[in-house]
Protein backbone atom coordinates (compact mmCIF):
# COMPACT_ATOMS: atom_id res chain seq x y z
CA UNK A 1 0.00 0.00 0.00
CA UNK A 2 2.62 2.94 0.86
CA UNK A 3 4.79 1.65 -2.19
CA UNK A 4 1.29 2.43 -4.39
CA UNK A 5 0.91 5.54 -3.06
CA UNK A 6 4.79 6.55 -3.32
CA UNK A 7 4.32 5.36 -6.92
CA UNK A 8 0.99 7.69 -7.16
CA UNK A 9 2.46 10.70 -5.57
CA UNK A 10 5.97 10.09 -8.21
CA UNK A 11 4.00 9.89 -11.48
CA UNK A 12 1.48 12.69 -10.37
CA UNK A 13 4.33 14.93 -8.80
CA UNK A 14 3.08 18.64 -9.95
CA UNK A 15 -0.86 17.41 -8.43
CA UNK A 16 0.71 16.51 -5.60
CA UNK A 17 2.61 19.58 -4.80
CA UNK A 18 -0.33 21.43 -5.21
CA UNK A 19 -2.46 19.64 -2.96
CA UNK A 20 -0.25 19.30 -0.51
CA UNK A 21 0.56 23.25 -0.49
CA UNK A 22 -3.33 23.83 -0.53
CA UNK A 23 -3.77 21.60 2.63
CA UNK A 24 -0.97 23.01 4.71
CA UNK A 25 -2.36 26.79 4.07
CA UNK A 26 -5.71 25.01 5.62
CA UNK A 27 -4.42 23.65 8.27
CA UNK A 28 -2.40 26.31 9.32
CA UNK A 29 -5.44 29.17 8.61
CA UNK A 30 -7.67 26.60 10.86
CA UNK A 31 -4.76 26.81 14.00
CA UNK A 32 -5.00 30.26 13.79
CA UNK A 33 -8.53 30.42 14.30
CA UNK A 34 -8.80 28.10 16.62
CA UNK A 35 -6.00 30.45 18.59
CA UNK A 36 -7.99 33.79 18.02
CA UNK A 37 -11.27 31.89 19.20
CA UNK A 38 -9.46 30.71 22.73
CA UNK A 39 -7.79 34.37 23.03
CA UNK A 40 -11.44 35.86 22.29
CA UNK A 41 -12.62 33.72 24.67
CA UNK A 42 -10.27 34.54 27.23
CA UNK A 43 -10.85 38.50 26.87
CA UNK A 44 -14.84 38.14 26.95
CA UNK A 45 -14.43 36.35 30.08
CA UNK A 46 -12.44 38.37 31.45
CA UNK A 47 -15.01 41.60 30.14
CA UNK A 48 -17.81 39.47 31.32
CA UNK A 49 -16.31 39.99 35.07
CA UNK A 50 -16.51 43.10 34.88
CA UNK A 51 -20.20 43.62 33.74
CA UNK A 52 -21.13 41.26 36.73
CA UNK A 53 -20.74 43.66 39.55
CA UNK A 54 -23.38 45.11 41.42
CA UNK A 55 -24.29 48.57 40.81
CA UNK A 56 -26.31 50.44 43.00
CA UNK A 57 -29.40 52.42 41.79
CA UNK A 58 -27.63 55.66 42.60
CA UNK A 59 -24.81 55.46 40.44
CA UNK A 60 -24.74 55.80 36.69
CA UNK A 61 -23.78 53.26 34.42
CA UNK A 62 -20.31 54.17 32.99
CA UNK A 63 -20.20 55.46 29.64
CA UNK A 64 -18.37 55.43 26.81
CA UNK A 65 -18.25 56.96 23.68
CA UNK A 66 -16.68 55.89 20.21
CA UNK A 67 -15.66 57.84 17.79
CA UNK A 68 -15.22 55.50 14.29
CA UNK A 69 -13.56 56.67 11.10
CA UNK A 70 -15.24 54.14 8.46
CA UNK A 71 -13.13 54.87 5.87
CA UNK A 72 -9.98 53.51 7.97
CA UNK A 73 -8.31 50.85 6.68
CA UNK A 74 -9.60 50.80 3.25
CA UNK A 75 -13.09 50.66 4.45
CA UNK A 76 -12.29 47.76 7.00
CA UNK A 77 -12.22 49.79 9.94
CA UNK A 78 -16.19 49.59 11.09
CA UNK A 79 -16.40 45.92 10.89
CA UNK A 80 -13.02 44.90 12.86
CA UNK A 81 -14.72 47.15 15.42
CA UNK A 82 -17.67 44.95 15.37
CA UNK A 83 -15.99 41.66 15.51
CA UNK A 84 -13.40 42.50 18.20
CA UNK A 85 -14.29 45.49 20.63
CA UNK A 86 -17.74 46.14 20.40
CA UNK A 87 -18.45 42.60 22.17
CA UNK A 88 -16.05 43.35 25.17
CA UNK A 89 -17.54 46.67 25.56
CA UNK A 90 -21.32 45.14 25.65
CA UNK A 91 -19.66 42.42 27.82
CA UNK A 92 -18.57 44.70 30.63
CA UNK A 93 -21.79 46.58 30.82
CA UNK A 94 -20.36 50.02 29.84
CA UNK A 95 -23.11 51.84 28.02
CA UNK A 96 -21.49 52.32 24.38
CA UNK A 97 -22.15 56.09 22.11
CA UNK A 98 -21.14 54.76 18.70
CA UNK A 99 -20.25 58.13 16.41
CA UNK A 100 -19.22 57.40 12.91
CA UNK A 101 -17.60 60.39 11.15
CA UNK A 102 -19.17 61.75 7.88
CA UNK A 103 -17.22 64.82 7.37
CA UNK A 104 -13.85 66.61 7.32
CA UNK A 105 -12.62 67.51 10.80
CA UNK A 106 -15.83 66.42 12.31
CA UNK A 107 -13.61 64.72 14.90
CA UNK A 108 -12.38 67.83 15.48
CA UNK A 109 -15.49 69.27 16.20
CA UNK A 110 -17.05 66.41 17.93
CA UNK A 111 -13.85 66.87 20.36
CA UNK A 112 -14.68 70.23 20.82
CA UNK A 113 -18.30 70.09 22.04
CA UNK A 114 -17.48 66.63 23.81
CA UNK A 115 -19.91 66.21 26.99
CA UNK A 116 -21.90 63.67 29.40
CA UNK A 117 -19.25 60.54 29.14
CA UNK A 118 -16.76 59.05 30.99
CA UNK A 119 -14.41 58.11 28.38
CA UNK A 120 -13.75 58.93 24.52
CA UNK A 121 -12.48 55.77 22.12
CA UNK A 122 -11.29 56.43 18.80
CA UNK A 123 -11.60 53.86 16.41
CA UNK A 124 -9.22 55.03 13.16
CA UNK A 125 -5.63 55.15 12.39
CA UNK A 126 -2.98 58.18 13.46
CA UNK A 127 -4.86 60.52 11.40
CA UNK A 128 -8.26 59.79 13.03
CA UNK A 129 -6.10 59.89 16.59
CA UNK A 130 -4.53 63.05 15.00
CA UNK A 131 -7.42 65.24 14.96
CA UNK A 132 -9.19 64.11 17.88
CA UNK A 133 -6.19 65.38 20.48
CA UNK A 134 -5.99 68.40 18.43
CA UNK A 135 -9.72 68.77 18.58
CA UNK A 136 -9.62 68.01 22.57
CA UNK A 137 -6.88 70.39 23.14
CA UNK A 138 -7.94 73.36 21.47
CA UNK A 139 -11.03 73.29 23.86
CA UNK A 140 -11.45 76.86 25.67
CA UNK A 141 -11.73 74.69 29.01
CA UNK A 142 -8.84 72.22 27.79
CA UNK A 143 -7.46 71.88 31.53
CA UNK A 144 -9.93 70.48 32.49
CA UNK A 145 -11.14 68.29 29.53
CA UNK A 146 -8.01 66.68 29.70
CA UNK A 147 -9.01 64.64 32.26
CA UNK A 148 -12.66 64.49 32.26
CA UNK A 149 -12.24 62.94 28.97
CA UNK A 150 -9.72 60.22 28.62
CA UNK A 151 -8.98 58.72 25.89
CA UNK A 152 -8.03 55.43 24.42
CA UNK A 153 -6.91 54.43 20.73
CA UNK A 154 -8.87 51.34 18.77
CA UNK A 155 -5.98 50.42 16.06
CA UNK A 156 -8.20 49.77 13.13
CA UNK A 157 -6.47 51.86 10.71
CA UNK A 158 -4.02 51.15 8.08
CA UNK A 159 -1.13 52.72 9.57
CA UNK A 160 -1.63 52.52 13.56
CA UNK A 161 2.23 53.58 14.59
CA UNK A 162 0.68 55.70 17.92
CA UNK A 163 -1.44 52.89 19.45
CA UNK A 164 1.34 50.67 18.86
CA UNK A 165 4.40 52.96 20.49
CA UNK A 166 2.21 53.98 22.93
CA UNK A 167 1.40 50.55 24.11
CA UNK A 168 4.28 48.89 23.39
CA UNK A 169 2.71 46.39 20.93
CA UNK A 170 5.33 45.95 18.58
CA UNK A 171 8.08 44.58 21.75
CA UNK A 172 4.89 42.29 22.96
CA UNK A 173 5.05 40.71 19.13
CA UNK A 174 0.96 40.60 19.36
CA UNK A 175 -1.40 39.77 16.01
CA UNK A 176 -3.80 42.33 15.14
CA UNK A 177 -7.01 40.47 16.98
CA UNK A 178 -4.86 40.73 20.26
CA UNK A 179 -3.76 44.49 19.31
CA UNK A 180 -7.85 45.25 19.25
CA UNK A 181 -9.01 43.14 22.10
CA UNK A 182 -6.11 44.81 24.34
CA UNK A 183 -6.73 48.52 23.19
CA UNK A 184 -10.36 47.96 24.00
CA UNK A 185 -9.24 46.06 27.64
CA UNK A 186 -6.98 48.76 28.69
CA UNK A 187 -10.36 51.48 28.31
CA UNK A 188 -12.60 48.53 30.36
CA UNK A 189 -9.73 48.00 33.02
CA UNK A 190 -9.05 52.05 33.22
CA UNK A 191 -5.64 51.99 33.57
CA UNK A 192 -5.08 55.51 32.74
CA UNK A 193 -1.10 57.09 31.57
CA UNK A 194 -0.59 60.82 31.00
CA UNK A 195 1.22 61.32 27.57
CA UNK A 196 3.23 64.49 26.32
CA UNK A 197 1.83 66.11 23.55
CA UNK A 198 3.50 68.18 20.89
CA UNK A 199 1.90 71.93 20.20
CA UNK A 200 2.46 72.79 16.98
CA UNK A 201 2.33 76.18 15.35
CA UNK A 202 2.94 77.40 12.21
CA UNK A 203 2.92 81.46 10.33
CA UNK A 204 -0.73 81.37 9.57
CA UNK A 205 -3.26 79.55 11.16
CA UNK A 206 -4.01 77.52 14.62
CA UNK A 207 -1.63 75.33 16.25
CA UNK A 208 -2.33 71.39 15.85
CA UNK A 209 -1.21 68.92 18.35
CA UNK A 210 0.72 65.37 18.00
CA UNK A 211 1.54 62.37 20.06
CA UNK A 212 4.29 60.85 17.11
CA UNK A 213 6.35 62.73 15.08
CA UNK A 214 7.04 65.51 12.95
CA UNK A 215 8.78 64.81 9.42
CA UNK A 216 9.97 66.93 6.23
CA UNK A 217 12.24 65.88 3.83
CA UNK A 218 13.25 63.31 1.41
CA UNK A 219 12.70 60.14 3.70
CA UNK A 220 8.97 61.86 4.39
CA UNK A 221 8.66 61.70 0.60
CA UNK A 222 9.36 58.20 0.16
CA UNK A 223 7.62 56.69 3.43
CA UNK A 224 3.95 58.64 1.75
CA UNK A 225 4.28 56.54 -1.36
CA UNK A 226 5.44 52.98 0.56
CA UNK A 227 1.94 51.46 0.11
CA UNK A 228 1.90 52.10 -3.37
CA UNK A 229 4.24 48.74 -4.25
CA UNK A 230 1.69 47.04 -2.35
CA UNK A 231 2.66 43.86 -4.46
CA UNK A 232 5.79 43.14 -3.23
CA UNK A 233 4.16 42.49 0.47
CA UNK A 234 4.62 44.13 3.97
CA UNK A 235 7.96 43.52 4.27
CA UNK A 236 9.39 44.19 0.97
CA UNK A 237 7.53 46.92 -0.26
CA UNK A 238 9.32 49.73 2.19
CA UNK A 239 12.83 48.41 0.86
CA UNK A 240 11.41 48.61 -2.72
CA UNK A 241 10.52 52.09 -2.11
CA UNK A 242 13.38 53.68 -0.76
CA UNK A 243 15.64 51.77 -3.41
CA UNK A 244 13.40 53.35 -6.12
CA UNK A 245 13.53 56.96 -4.75
CA UNK A 246 16.99 56.50 -4.08
CA UNK A 247 17.57 56.97 -7.75
CA UNK A 248 14.91 60.04 -7.82
CA UNK A 249 15.60 63.70 -7.44
CA UNK A 250 13.59 64.81 -3.99
CA UNK A 251 13.74 67.92 -2.26
CA UNK A 252 15.82 68.52 0.98
CA UNK A 253 15.40 70.96 3.48
CA UNK A 254 17.03 73.91 2.64
CA UNK A 255 18.04 76.71 4.33
CA UNK A 256 17.53 75.20 7.52
CA UNK A 257 17.89 77.42 11.02
CA UNK A 258 17.03 75.09 13.92
CA UNK A 259 16.96 76.55 17.40
CA UNK A 260 16.06 74.31 20.59
CA UNK A 261 16.10 74.52 24.37
CA UNK A 262 17.48 71.95 26.71
CA UNK A 263 15.33 69.54 28.06
CA UNK A 264 14.45 69.90 31.40
CA UNK A 265 11.87 67.68 34.22
CA UNK A 266 10.70 70.99 36.28
CA UNK A 267 12.22 73.77 38.09
CA UNK A 268 11.44 77.10 38.97
CA UNK A 269 11.19 78.50 35.00
CA UNK A 270 9.08 75.35 34.36
CA UNK A 271 6.49 76.19 37.27
CA UNK A 272 6.17 80.01 36.47
CA UNK A 273 5.69 79.08 33.10
CA UNK A 274 3.05 76.53 33.58
CA UNK A 275 1.07 79.26 35.86
CA UNK A 276 0.82 81.64 33.65
CA UNK A 277 -1.08 79.45 30.88
CA UNK A 278 -3.26 78.47 34.33
CA UNK A 279 -4.57 81.94 34.95
CA UNK A 280 -8.20 82.14 35.35
CA UNK A 281 -8.66 78.48 33.63
CA UNK A 282 -10.55 77.23 36.88
CA UNK A 283 -7.78 73.95 37.48
CA UNK A 284 -8.84 73.76 40.67
CA UNK A 285 -12.05 72.53 40.36
CA UNK A 286 -11.62 69.89 37.47
CA UNK A 287 -11.79 67.20 40.13
CA UNK A 288 -15.61 67.58 40.89
CA UNK A 289 -17.13 64.74 39.99
CA UNK A 290 -20.60 66.42 37.73
CA UNK A 291 -23.03 63.49 38.89
CA UNK A 292 -22.26 64.04 42.69
CA UNK A 293 -25.01 65.64 45.40
CA UNK A 294 -25.25 66.90 48.67
CA UNK A 295 -26.82 63.90 49.50
CA UNK A 296 -23.99 61.63 48.67
CA UNK A 297 -22.04 62.21 51.92
CA UNK A 298 -24.18 60.32 53.48
CA UNK A 299 -23.22 57.15 51.15
CA UNK A 300 -20.19 55.00 50.70
CA UNK A 301 -17.78 56.25 47.85
CA UNK A 302 -18.16 54.20 44.30
CA UNK A 303 -16.76 51.48 43.38
CA UNK A 304 -16.14 50.17 39.86
CA UNK A 305 -13.64 46.82 40.85
CA UNK A 306 -13.98 44.35 43.72
CA UNK A 307 -11.83 41.48 45.00
CA UNK A 308 -8.93 39.55 43.10
CA UNK A 309 -10.11 41.78 39.75
CA UNK A 310 -9.12 45.17 41.29
CA UNK A 311 -6.09 43.82 43.10
CA UNK A 312 -5.21 42.10 39.39
CA UNK A 313 -5.93 44.83 36.95
CA UNK A 314 -4.72 48.00 38.80
CA UNK A 315 -1.42 47.51 39.77
CA UNK A 316 -0.26 50.13 36.61
CA UNK A 317 -2.71 52.33 37.90
CA UNK A 318 -1.42 52.42 41.89
CA UNK A 319 2.21 52.30 40.57
CA UNK A 320 1.23 55.74 38.53
CA UNK A 321 -0.56 57.80 41.85
CA UNK A 322 2.24 56.61 43.24
CA UNK A 323 4.59 58.16 41.39
CA UNK A 324 2.24 61.62 41.52
CA UNK A 325 2.25 61.49 45.11
CA UNK A 326 5.83 61.33 45.52
CA UNK A 327 6.58 64.17 42.64
CA UNK A 328 3.59 66.19 44.22
CA UNK A 329 5.64 66.62 47.30
CA UNK A 330 8.17 68.29 44.99
CA UNK A 331 8.36 72.31 45.47
CA UNK A 332 9.15 73.11 42.01
CA UNK A 333 9.09 77.07 42.74
CA UNK A 334 12.81 76.72 44.27
CA UNK A 335 14.08 74.07 42.11
CA UNK A 336 16.64 76.01 40.11
CA UNK A 337 17.92 74.68 36.22
CA UNK A 338 20.06 77.06 34.93
CA UNK A 339 20.12 75.31 31.81
CA UNK A 340 16.34 75.52 31.26
CA UNK A 341 14.88 77.48 28.40
CA UNK A 342 18.43 77.96 27.18
CA UNK A 343 18.13 78.25 23.42
CA UNK A 344 21.17 76.83 21.21
CA UNK A 345 20.99 77.63 17.53
CA UNK A 346 21.65 75.76 14.11
CA UNK A 347 22.12 78.14 10.78
CA UNK A 348 22.35 77.66 7.33
CA UNK A 349 22.33 73.86 6.81
CA UNK A 350 20.82 71.83 3.93
CA UNK A 351 19.44 68.63 5.63
CA UNK A 352 17.88 65.67 3.74
CA UNK A 353 15.73 64.85 6.45
CA UNK A 354 14.35 66.49 9.76
CA UNK A 355 12.61 64.15 12.07
CA UNK A 356 10.92 65.29 15.18
CA UNK A 357 10.61 62.60 17.52
CA UNK A 358 8.09 62.47 21.23
CA UNK A 359 10.10 60.54 23.39
CA UNK A 360 7.06 60.35 25.72
CA UNK A 361 9.74 61.41 28.39
CA UNK A 362 9.38 64.75 29.07
CA UNK A 363 11.55 65.52 25.99
CA UNK A 364 11.52 65.63 22.34
CA UNK A 365 14.34 64.01 20.18
CA UNK A 366 15.33 66.28 17.00
CA UNK A 367 17.10 63.95 14.15
CA UNK A 368 18.73 65.96 11.44
CA UNK A 369 20.26 64.17 8.04
CA UNK A 370 23.03 66.07 6.45
CA UNK A 371 23.51 66.33 3.41
CA UNK A 372 24.45 63.96 1.54
CA UNK A 373 23.20 61.32 2.15
CA UNK A 374 23.68 57.91 0.70
CA UNK A 375 22.01 55.42 -0.82
CA UNK A 376 22.49 52.65 1.73
CA UNK A 377 21.80 55.13 4.50
CA UNK A 378 18.53 56.35 2.84
CA UNK A 379 17.15 52.92 2.74
CA UNK A 380 18.06 51.52 6.03
CA UNK A 381 16.84 54.41 7.90
CA UNK A 382 14.05 55.04 5.81
CA UNK A 383 12.57 51.50 6.29
CA UNK A 384 13.21 51.49 10.11
CA UNK A 385 10.99 54.73 10.23
CA UNK A 386 8.78 53.09 8.23
CA UNK A 387 8.38 50.08 10.42
CA UNK A 388 8.24 51.77 13.75
CA UNK A 389 12.12 50.55 14.45
CA UNK A 390 14.27 52.93 16.93
CA UNK A 391 16.50 55.10 15.25
CA UNK A 392 19.57 56.51 16.56
CA UNK A 393 19.98 58.02 19.92
CA UNK A 394 23.05 59.76 19.94
CA UNK A 395 24.75 61.60 16.96
CA UNK A 396 26.56 59.24 14.40
CA UNK A 397 29.79 61.28 12.75
CA UNK A 398 29.93 58.78 10.36
CA UNK A 399 26.54 58.73 8.81
CA UNK A 400 26.34 62.12 8.77
CA UNK A 401 23.30 61.82 11.59
CA UNK A 402 23.01 64.61 14.46
CA UNK A 403 20.55 63.78 17.46
CA UNK A 404 19.96 66.20 19.45
CA UNK A 405 17.13 66.05 23.34
CA UNK A 406 15.52 69.44 23.25
CA UNK A 407 12.14 70.84 25.40
CA UNK A 408 11.09 73.14 22.36
CA UNK A 409 12.07 73.57 19.08
CA UNK A 410 12.01 76.19 16.18
CA UNK A 411 12.25 75.34 12.90
CA UNK A 412 12.90 78.41 10.73
CA UNK A 413 12.24 77.46 6.50
CA UNK A 414 13.90 81.10 4.70
CA UNK A 415 11.91 79.98 1.86
CA UNK A 416 8.62 78.94 3.10
CA UNK A 417 5.51 80.02 1.18
CA UNK A 418 3.10 81.90 3.13
CA UNK A 419 1.66 84.51 0.31
CA UNK A 420 -1.72 82.68 1.01
CA UNK A 421 -3.79 82.95 3.45
CA UNK A 422 -4.07 78.65 3.57
CA UNK A 423 -6.28 79.29 7.33
CA UNK A 424 -9.29 79.81 4.81
CA UNK A 425 -9.15 76.74 3.41
CA UNK A 426 -11.78 74.04 4.20
CA UNK A 427 -14.81 72.15 2.98
CA UNK A 428 -17.09 69.79 3.96
CA UNK A 429 -15.69 66.45 2.47
CA UNK A 430 -12.69 64.26 3.10
CA UNK A 431 -11.25 63.19 6.47
CA UNK A 432 -7.79 63.80 7.40
CA UNK A 433 -7.87 67.75 7.32
CA UNK A 434 -10.14 70.83 8.40
CA UNK A 435 -8.64 74.27 7.01
CA UNK A 436 -8.12 75.61 10.46
CA UNK A 437 -4.72 74.11 11.35
CA UNK A 438 -0.98 75.34 11.39
CA UNK A 439 -0.27 75.19 7.62
CA UNK A 440 -2.43 74.37 5.10
CA UNK A 441 -5.06 71.79 5.92
CA UNK A 442 -5.68 71.91 2.27
CA UNK A 443 -8.49 70.54 -0.34
CA UNK A 444 -6.86 69.12 -3.06
CA UNK A 445 -9.19 69.07 -6.03
CA UNK A 446 -12.73 68.40 -4.08
CA UNK A 447 -11.28 65.62 -1.64
CA UNK A 448 -8.78 66.08 1.68
CA UNK A 449 -5.65 64.49 0.48
CA UNK A 450 -4.36 61.39 2.25
CA UNK A 451 -0.73 61.32 1.18
CA UNK A 452 0.13 59.24 2.96
CA UNK A 453 -2.00 56.41 2.14
CA UNK A 454 -2.82 55.49 6.13
CA UNK A 455 -5.98 54.38 4.95
CA UNK A 456 -8.33 57.22 6.77
CA UNK A 457 -9.50 58.56 3.55
CA UNK A 458 -9.13 56.41 0.20
CA UNK A 459 -10.40 58.58 -2.04
CA UNK A 460 -8.39 59.94 -5.17
CA UNK A 461 -7.57 63.47 -5.95
CA UNK A 462 -5.66 65.40 -8.21
CA UNK A 463 -2.84 68.14 -8.08
CA UNK A 464 -5.39 71.13 -7.83
CA UNK A 465 -6.28 73.13 -4.73
CA UNK A 466 -9.25 74.59 -3.88
CA UNK A 467 -9.19 78.29 -1.71
CA UNK A 468 -12.63 80.24 -0.96
CA UNK A 469 -14.01 78.07 -3.83
CA UNK A 470 -11.26 79.35 -6.30
CA UNK A 471 -9.02 76.38 -8.18
CA UNK A 472 -5.68 77.72 -7.73
CA UNK A 473 -3.38 75.39 -9.63
CA UNK A 474 -0.23 73.59 -8.35
CA UNK A 475 0.04 75.37 -5.18
CA UNK A 476 2.35 73.25 -3.51
CA UNK A 477 4.26 70.54 -5.56
CA UNK A 478 4.64 67.04 -3.47
CA UNK A 479 8.08 67.40 -2.76
CA UNK A 480 6.75 70.79 -0.80
CA UNK A 481 4.66 68.74 2.00
CA UNK A 482 5.50 67.85 5.82
CA UNK A 483 4.03 65.28 8.08
CA UNK A 484 2.58 65.53 11.45
CA UNK A 485 1.06 61.87 13.06
CA UNK A 486 1.43 60.71 9.24
CA UNK A 487 -1.11 63.35 8.12
CA UNK A 488 0.24 65.93 5.38
CA UNK A 489 0.60 69.70 5.92
CA UNK A 490 2.37 72.53 3.62
CA UNK A 491 6.09 72.94 4.81
CA UNK A 492 6.57 76.24 6.20
CA UNK A 493 8.50 77.28 9.49
CA UNK A 494 7.20 75.82 12.63
CA UNK A 495 7.50 76.58 16.55
CA UNK A 496 7.46 73.21 18.51
CA UNK A 497 6.52 73.32 22.26
CA UNK A 498 6.11 70.30 24.38
CA UNK A 499 3.33 69.71 26.82
CA UNK A 500 4.54 67.23 29.62
CA UNK A 501 1.92 64.78 30.44
CA UNK A 502 -1.18 66.81 29.47
CA UNK A 503 -3.09 64.02 27.87
CA UNK A 504 -4.46 61.10 29.95
CA UNK A 505 -4.79 57.79 27.98
CA UNK A 506 -5.99 54.29 28.30
CA UNK A 507 -3.03 52.26 28.94
CA UNK A 508 -2.12 48.30 27.98
CA UNK A 509 1.63 49.13 29.84
CA UNK A 510 2.73 50.64 33.01
CA UNK A 511 4.16 53.86 32.31
CA UNK A 512 7.90 54.23 33.22
CA UNK A 513 7.97 57.93 34.24
CA UNK A 514 6.00 59.78 36.63
CA UNK A 515 3.45 62.92 35.88
CA UNK A 516 5.54 65.62 35.51
CA UNK A 517 4.97 69.39 36.52
CA UNK A 518 2.05 70.16 34.30
CA UNK A 519 -0.24 67.37 35.22
CA UNK A 520 0.45 67.13 38.95
CA UNK A 521 0.68 70.90 39.84
CA UNK A 522 -2.80 71.22 38.35
CA UNK A 523 -4.37 68.32 40.00
CA UNK A 524 -2.81 68.33 42.76
CA UNK A 525 -6.42 67.15 44.73
CA UNK A 526 -7.22 64.51 41.78
CA UNK A 527 -6.35 61.62 40.80
CA UNK A 528 -5.45 59.64 37.37
CA UNK A 529 -7.48 56.74 37.68
CA UNK A 530 -11.06 56.70 38.09
CA UNK A 531 -12.60 57.71 41.85
CA UNK A 532 -12.91 54.19 43.72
Amino acid sequence: MIVKTVKILRNNWKKSVFFSCVSLYGINYGYNKLMENNKMRTYCEEASRFGSHYIRPDVKCRHITVILNPVANGRKSKALYDKYCAPLLYLAGIRVSLVVTEAEGQTKDLMEIMNNTDGILIAGGNGTVHEAVTGLLRREDYLTAIHRFPIGILPVGRRNTIAMKLNKFYERRLNHYEVLAESTMSAIREVLAPIDVMKIEGTIGRPVYAIDELNCGKIRDTVTVVDKYWYFGSKLKPYFAFFVNSFKTLSPVDDLTVSYSEPCNGCSKCYERFEQSTIGSGVGNQSRDSTTRWWHIFMSRKSTTSGNDSNNNNNGSNQLVANQSNRRHIDYRHVINDKCQNWSTMSDRSAANVLVVNTNECKLRLIIYCQPLTQNQFISHGVKLFNSEPLPDSDDENSGVKVIEAMDINIDLTNDNNNINISSIGAQSGADNDGDSVVADVTVGTEAIDADNDGDDDRQSDNNMIVNNEEILSVAPNNSWLSIDTESYERQSLKITLMPKVVNMYSCSTPSTPAPLATTTATSSSSLVRPV
